[in-house]
């Protein structure tokens, strides 16, 4: 009940750290402003400020996993570039809700951690075979995401259907 903000700070910690292993948490944020601002809707300045704290709490685990990507990548990634090919390989027309397999390429087989190896260097292939010049990993991630878009866009009920059976 009291205005303690700074206590959002280490909550912003945790949630950063988490980012960190699993950036699908992200997508969480709007709700936990949504729900901070909820808690103090008669005092905006009061929201804003735990708003603020835990901001500064996530920015701060996740910044330095940012500047190691542009340092050693060339490129701004937030946390990482496999998100694309995810969502893809879960979004696209013959995903069938249960498997990992990416459309076109081999069937990944799981040896020795291998799998995502040959998943990533499949999906790098593939992409830069399309788009006809060497990619950037971001790169790669950001055309792996179009295309589960341009699925999703373009046969919004056979996106609905899949969506319903992963959830089942």
């Amino acid at each position: 009940e009291k205005n303690r903000g700074a206590l959002f700070f280490p909550a912003g910690i945790l949630f950063g750290l988490s980012a960190i292993t699993k950036p699908t948490i992200l997508l969480f944020i709007p709700l936990v402003f949504g729900w901070i601002f909820w808690e103090a809707r008669h005092l905006i300045r009061k929201g804003a400020y735990r708003s603020l704290w835990l901001s500064l709490g996530v920015a701060l685990m996740i910044f330095p996993v940012t500047l190691r990507n542009y340092l050693i990548g060339g490129e701004w990634v937030l946390i990482c570039t496999q998100g694309g090919i995810n969502f893809y390989v879960g979004n696209n027309p013959d995903s069938d809700g249960k498997t990992c397999i990416l459309p076109g390429s081999f069937v990944p087989q799981m040896h020795g951690g291998k799998y995502y190896d040959s998943l990533w260097g499949s999906s790098v292939e593939m992409a830069e075979r399309e788009m006809g010049r060497k990619l950037l990993q971001g790169e790669v991630s950001r055309y792996w995401y179009r295309k589960a878009w341009e699925f999703i866009i373009e046969n919004p009920l056979g996106f609905t259907a899949l969506t319903l059976k992963k959830v089942y």
